[in-house]
This record gives structure tokens, sequence and C-alpha cells, in this order.
């Protein structure tokens, strides 16, 4: 009787094969690059663009062609990532800025310079808002002017009446500013410095007021977020949102009221003449916000490091993996990847980026990579955040 028993795989031998058939393929895809190189020539010659969907296309419904589904999705994956390398390495070559927002950040590294010690410097709110607390910590002595909400002070800086606006942008607990960042989308104001802001919230009442007395609590709504499971150990404390934390607090003082708190900052305590009731409402004690400074004007300083994007990418299967691929490549550090709905646009959603940008030099040639990848490409800031 024949011996039907399968025989057991040699691994040692498998490996070598595989060792053997990557050293072709290396040998093969430096031949290759070197082709892109003849490539790249000739569309600086003609001034030809280097992405060409159309060949790209027709390459791999070339490889592909009479392939089961599962090696031709795999050819596919592995076609898309050496196309991407291809156009990467033409970039480099051709030396020159085909994207236009890497030749302006390009002109503005070469350009940097420290911002302005002493600004007039647009916040929301009143006195003691938080904002007002961020732009003292990003200027020595800054004169501040007070607007009624985010929009008013982008039109500030925008107008020239303020040479820089202070806007929250994301907090640890609740989240990113999603109004605040259409507002950088749309408005086209430019992040020139950042700082992180602990956040402390008290309970502030009249003066004499005992907590039993209280009955609603004013506040901006992501404060009342943020001490939201203080407040449901209260449920009979009504909730009322204000436009900002500072302005609840001046609003207690006004009203004279005995059964009407804020929650802001304790420093408002003493700005507007009311007593701490409750030293820490805050659900978390590790509460940050992270505030922006924007200005009508890009500007990159010396200590830049940080660099914020916001980018659409086309509707079809894989582009936000082959944008990722190219800050991989390039051994990037996102700290924030972040989608957002696109107002007016049926569940079309826009990406924010936030990278580490230690060496700033290379950052116009990242945004050659992905400008051929994304549909648009906004770029908010070139900055240093202060910790």
């Amino acid at each position: 009787m024949p011996d039907t028993e399968k025989k057991p795989i040699d691994l040692s031998v498998s490996r070598e094969r595989i060792n053997q058939i990557d050293h072709d393929l290396r040998a093969l895809f430096l031949e290759r690059m070197d082709i892109a190189a003849d490539v790249a020539d000739y569309k600086r010659s003609v001034g030809m663009a280097v992405l060409d969907p159309a060949r790209e296309q027709a390459v791999l419904d070339r490889l592909c062609d009479g392939l089961d589904r599962p090696y031709a999705e795999a050819v596919t994956d592995l076609w898309k990532q050496i196309f991407e390398i291809s156009r990467g390495y033409q970039h480099h070559l051709l030396a020159r800025d085909t994207c236009p927002q890497a030749a302006a950040l390009r002109a503005e590294i070469a350009t940097q310079k420290p911002l302005a010690a002493h600004a007039t410097v647009a916040c929301q709110g009143v006195r003691g808002a938080y904002a007002h607390h961020a732009a003292e910590a990003l200027f020595a002595n800054p004169e501040v002017s007070f607007f009624s909400d985010w929009q008013a002070v982008t039109d500030a800086v925008l107008d020239g009446r303020c040479t820089y606006g202070v806007l929250p942008i994301e907090n640890s607990t609740r989240g990113s500013v999603s109004a605040v960042y259409e507002l950088l989308r749309s408005r086209r104001v430019h992040i020139v410095r950042g700082c992180r802001l602990a956040i402390r919230h008290a309970l502030l009442g009249l003066p004499g007021t005992s907590l039993s007395e209280i009955r609603e609590v004013r506040s901006h709504e992501q404060a009342l977020g943020q001490c939201a499971g203080w407040l449901d150990t209260r449920p009979a404390l009504a909730r009322v949102t204000a436009p900002n934390t500072a302005m609840a607090a001046e609003a207690v003082a006004l009203a004279g009221r005995r059964d009407l708190a804020a929650i802001a900052s304790p420093d408002c305590a003493e700005l507007y003449g009311l007593d701490v009731l409750v030293n820490d409402v805050t659900d978390c004690g590790f509460n940050y916000t992270r505030f922006v400074c924007i200005a009508r004007e890009p500007s990159v300083t010396p200590d830049a490091d940080k660099l914020s994007l916001i980018v659409t990418l086309p509707h079809r299967s894989g582009s936000l993996a082959a944008l990722l691929s190219r800050f991989a490549a390039r051994g990037l550090n996102l700290t924030k990847l972040e989608s957002s709905p696109i107002p007016g646009r049926d569940f079309e959603f826009m990406f924010c980026i936030d990278l580490d940008a230690p060496v700033p030099e290379e950052l116009p040639g990242l945004l050659n990579d992905i400008g051929d990848q994304v549909e648009s490409l906004t770029v908010l800031g070139l900055y240093h955040e202060q910790k």
C-alpha cells in the first residue's frame, strides 16, 4: 500500500527560498527606482505632474488580470505602496514644490521670527475667562480685548483690530472643539502658537450663600460637561448654558440671586466679588484645555515643532491608509487624527491632524508627498505649543 502520509514541511528550506526571492525582489526594486528617476527627468522636461492615476490603474489592471481575488487584492495593496514610494522619490528628485502649500511653508520656515512680546490679543468672554488666562500664559503683558463669541475673535484678527486671537481647540476630557476647527478652516486664520492650560472649575455664588440654597447653575456647555458627574449627584440643580465661564460668574454677581451659582475659574470669585462654594467640581483631576494663538498671516517661530493640518480625502477605499503610510515612511509621529463632518456635505468628513515636527525643514517635502493624495489640504500652522 502506498504511503500517503504528507511529509512535514522543512521550515529552513522555505525560509531559504524566501531569502533568495527577497534578494531578487530587492534587485528588481532598485532597478525600478532607477527607471523612476528617468521618468522624473522626463516629467521635469515637459512639466508633467508626478501623479498619473490612469497609468497607475492600467498597471494594476494588467498585474491583476487572471488572478484569484485574494492574490489580486494582495498584489493591489503591494503595488499601491510601490506607487507611493515611487512618487515620493520622484518628488525628491524633482527638488521642486509641486504643492502650493509646500512652497508657502518653505518660505515661512526661511523667514522665521519670534512673536511680539507685547501684543493686542482678542479673547472670547470677559476678565477671568480661561482664554484670558491662556493669553497671559502666551504673552508677557498682553493688551486683551474681549468679544462675545469665537467668530468675533477671528473677525477682530482678520480686520486688524487685534494682532492675535486666542481660541480653545481641544479639551483632555471633552475632546475637540469642532466649531473652532471649522472657523480655522473657513476663515483662513493661522495658528502661530499654542499652550496647554490646567482647568480647575469651582462653584461660585454670592457672598454668604450656602450650597443648599442653590437651585440653578450656569456655565459654558463644555464646563458643564466637564462637571457632569458632580452635577448628576445633585439632580435638583438646573443647568443653564452661558457663552463663557467668566460671563456666567459675572451674571451671577449682577443678578444678586442667592439661588444662582456659576461654574468658573476660582479667580473669578475675586474678580466679581463672589464666594467659592465648592472648590473643585471637575470630574477628572487631569483636565487640560489646549488653546491656540491665531494671526491673520502665517508665521513660524524658531522653536516651532508642531504641525496642524486639515485634509479631505477622495471617497474611495484605502485613501486614509495611503495618506498615513506617507507619515509613517518619514518616521513622523501623529499626535492627533480625528474626523469631523464637513458642513453642507452629505456624510463627508475632514480629518484634523497634528504631528510632531522636530525638523521643520522636512515638512514641505511631506506636503509634496501627500498633496496628490488629498482632495484639499489646509495648513493651520507650524508652531510651538507651550506645555
